[in-house]
């Protein structure tokens, strides 16, 4: 009638213990890692599947299973093994402790390559499996944002050269944004890419663009620093860049422009009645960035100073000879 179960189903413990001793097929033991009522019976189970690839079972079933037996299931796993939990088991908890047991650097870069630009568990195996690597390739360091990818790039870029290593540096340059983007921009030679690195002073991404004003030449690109100078968009340190490559003598350095966004002639001056003070007051205000300076009274006698500054002072330049 269906009403006989396996010594290992039985509600005692010691019972269960003593029938898993005399079982030794890799099926039956798999069963009783899952099924059986008790889990140290359970892990004891999975510790003695023979066959490691049915012991990877109970680490990838999507069946509930208790952590502790998944965990016993990856005990004496190979490398391709460790792997293959990483990146397909159904618990992230135990494909992160495949990566940690893993050393095998070619196999944690599968790991990467697999799981990069997945899901937010993916990305926790992914970001878990390039820490590990002491020397990630190229690829898996392209394909992660993580805090050590600046560092793995800049000591790949070592090892590169233009122009033989130019698709490289290019990828760096369009895909990164870092202390690796300004290397990479640097190793470009101006004479072949003096289109591309004027494109990079105006649309880059903000690394790039720092990189590529510093490699522009006067007079030649001088209608770019222009550019990048009169765009109210362009932060405070581009703009800086930019004036420093200007002769000492050029007319542009003694205009006057806002100290904290470098917009020329944004700053005006206003007045009237506060009515949250209840006094008078005397302001300047930038027009693009929003700063503002502002003096109250009672009188309407406040007087506040312009805090305009030329581009020359801004930038650091010496004065005129």
């Amino acid at each position: 009638m269906g009403l006989f179960q396996p010594g290992w189903m039985s509600r005692d413990e010691q019972k269960a213990t003593r029938a898993l001793e005399k079982v030794t097929d890799d099926d039956t033991l798999f069963r009783i890692a899952s099924e059986c009522p008790h889990l140290s019976v359970q892990i004891k189970a999975a510790q003695k599947i023979r066959n490691t690839d049915r012991r990877l079972d109970a680490a990838l079933t999507k069946r509930l299973l208790n952590y502790e037996v998944r965990m016993a299931a990856l005990e004496g796993a190979s490398e391709e093994g460790l792997s293959l939990v990483a990146r397909t088991a159904a618990s992230s908890d135990i494909r992160l402790e495949a990566v940690r047991r893993m050393k095998d650097e070619g196999c944690l870069a599968e790991v990467v390559e697999a799981t990069a630009g997945g899901n937010r568990d993916d990305q926790r195996i992914c970001e878990a499996a390039y820490e590990k690597m002491n020397h990630p390739p190229f690829e898996c360091s392209m394909r992660v944002r993580n805090r050590k990818t600046d560092a793995n790039l800049l000591y790949d870029l070592k090892g590169m050269s233009y122009p033989d290593d130019r698709e490289k540096l290019m990828r760096i340059i369009m895909e990164k944004d870092g202390k690796c983007t300004e290397a990479a921009v640097r190793m470009l030679a101006y004479e072949q890419e003096r289109e591309v690195l004027r494109k990079l002073a105006v649309n880059g991404k903000r690394n790039a663009r720092l990189a590529a004003i510093e490699a522009l030449r006067l007079p030649a690109d001088r209608d770019i620093i222009d550019v990048i100078l009169s765009n109210p968009e362009s932060d405070l340190v581009l703009k800086k860049y930019a004036a420093r490559l200007l002769p000492n003598e050029d007319p542009m350095l003694d205009q006057l422009c806002c100290p904290f966004c470098g917009s020329f002639g944004s700053i005006y001056h206003h007045g009237g009645y506060d009515g949250a003070a209840d006094m008078y007051y005397s302001a300047y205000k930038c027009r693009v960035c929003g700063h503002e300076i502002r003096k109250h009274s009672v009188t309407g006698t406040a007087e506040t100073k312009d805090f305009s500054v030329s581009l020359r002072d801004l930038c650091g330049k010496p004065g005129k000879e």
